[in-house]
């Protein structure tokens, strides 16, 4: 009998004390650090990606020669929007 008392109040006592220990640490305060610059030079890195865009196919092959329009230029369908530098000849 004596040892399962025994026993019994290791059992809850143990976890009481372990946890006891653990919230009654004290709370660090945040130091205040001051940095001070010595140049204007910016070093930033970052990732650019467009609102929006559109994949363009070609009947034909070659290098872009011009480019007839703008971006925000509104178009139609089977307006000319480049012209390829191998179009004029054979």
């Amino acid at each position: 009998m004596k040892k399962n008392t025994l026993l019994m109040i290791s059992l809850f006592a143990i976890p009481v004390l372990l946890l006891g220990a653990c919230g009654a640490q004290p709370t660090a305060t945040p130091e205040t650090v001051e940095e001070v610059l010595t140049s204007d030079e910016v070093v930033a890195e970052g990732r650019l990606e467009p609102i929006r865009g559109t994949n363009l196919t070609f009947q034909a092959r070659g290098v872009v020669e011009e480019v007839l329009v703008k971006a925000g230029d509104v178009v139609s369908e089977g307006d000319v929007l480049v012209r390829l530098a191998n179009a004029g000849g054979g």
